[in-house]
């Protein structure tokens, strides 16, 4: 009996013990500090400068970023909004900078370097291992998860909204095919030549359509295309001109100035960009 509780007694020291120990493992433990003490929402300019290939610039205008070159428009928010995390990503691992082989890790020259206002990360290859990613950046080699690299390495035709058309201007006209569309001051939408067999009601639900109209993906091509031609007009007096082309086995946007190839969702009704909801008797 007494050997019992003797047993019992060492077995529950040596669980309280254990317990005791991971308790302080766990409040020892260091926390991973953020890559730098940079804010997202503190950054006005950001450059991502190719190891080979044109810098691509960008500029922050209030809450829009807007591409400044290789084309002044509109970026991608949502491929900014990945890039601008890099600042606070959690480190995995670093090391000074003269500790490190610079050429080995793809660091010297680096694939891709970016400029966060006046702060530069520099990028390098990613461990074969862990599938991290060396970041050099204040004279230390950082491991890092690889989220942000991929962005860095998309052609600047990727970078862009993917909206046809901006959403900060207020578009006033549209021209298509034998149909001119006016927005009057009160908002109203009219339609010349004034068809009956289009429904009046739904002029701002088409304009909608247009100002919602998203890419699927954009390429830069060489120059312009035969095809069907449609004008946007802004109470700014700017103007968009785009030529509607099929190829490739899609519906294309063919942008003039810059010279840029919107390529639109599959299975888009195409009569439906270039007329106003026409009714039954019209179709």
């Amino acid at each position: 009996m007494h050997a019992r509780l003797l047993t019992r007694l060492v077995l529950l020291l040596l669980v309280a013990g254990l317990s005791l120990l991971l308790w302080q493992g766990q409040q020892t433990a260091p926390e991973r500090q953020p890559l730098s003490p940079q804010s997202a929402g503190s950054i006005h300019k950001l450059r991502i400068q190719p190891r080979s290939g044109e810098d691509i610039t960008f500029q922050r205008h209030g809450k829009i970023w807007y591409m400044q070159s290789p084309w002044t428009l509109p970026a991608s928010a949502t491929r900014l909004r990945a890039i601008l995390k890099l600042p606070g990503m959690r480190v995995h691992k670093h090391f000074p900078v003269a500790h490190a082989d610079l050429p080995a890790l793809g660091l010297s020259p680096p694939r891709v370097s970016l400029w966060l206002d006046d702060e530069v990360y520099d990028f390098g290859d990613s461990n074969p291992l862990s599938a991290q990613r060396y970041v050099r950046h204040a004279g230390q080699v950082y491991l890092l998860t690889d989220t942000v690299y991929h962005q860095l390495v998309t052609p600047a035709a990727g970078l862009l909204d993917p909206h046809l058309l901006p959403r900060d201007r207020l578009l006033v006209r549209v021209v298509l095919p034998g149909l001119v569309l006016r927005r009057h001051i009160d908002g109203h939408w009219q339609a010349v030549p004034d068809r009956p067999a289009l429904d009046r009601q739904r002029l701002p639900d088409f304009i909608r359509h247009w100002q919602g109209l998203q890419a699927r993906t954009i390429e830069r091509i060489d120059s312009p295309v035969e095809g069907t031609n449609l004008d946007f007009f802004f109470a700014d007096k700017t103007h968009i001109h785009f030529t509607l082309q099929t190829r490739d086995k899609g519906s294309w946007l063919i942008r003039t100035q810059p010279t840029l190839a919107y390529r639109l969702p599959d299975g888009l009704p195409i009569q439906g960009l270039l007329t106003p909801f026409a009714t039954q008797a019209d179709r």
